[in-house]
């Protein structure tokens, strides 16, 4: 095997492997997004039941989950979809 199909082979088997961590890495992310829609949801619904008894009327928890957990949500997509290597747009 000559160094030009060595070269190729590894070439080829880099390529897999970035687009195969790539798709992962969105799975993992719209995990991550469907947990949080779904969080916000049993949340607002719990708010909304402590409102209509009267227990509290302040929104600050539930603003504070919902931004802390979007700025980790914000920062998981930028590492997903922004801030990727390029290695395989050179290749392809």
């Amino acid at each position: 095997m000559d160094n030009l199909e060595f070269n190729r082979q590894t070439e080829s088997q880099l390529t897999y492997a970035f687009r195969a961590e790539r798709s992962r890495s969105k799975r993992q992310f719209y995990r991550h997004l469907t947990l949080f829609v779904a969080a916000q949801m049993v949340l607002i619904g719990l708010y909304l039941l402590l409102v209509l008894s009267g227990a509290t009327t302040s929104l600050t928890g539930l603003i504070i989950l919902a931004l802390g957990w979007g700025l980790g949500l914000g920062w998981h997509f930028l590492t997903t979809f922004v801030f990727t290597n390029k290695q395989s747009s050179s290749t392809s």
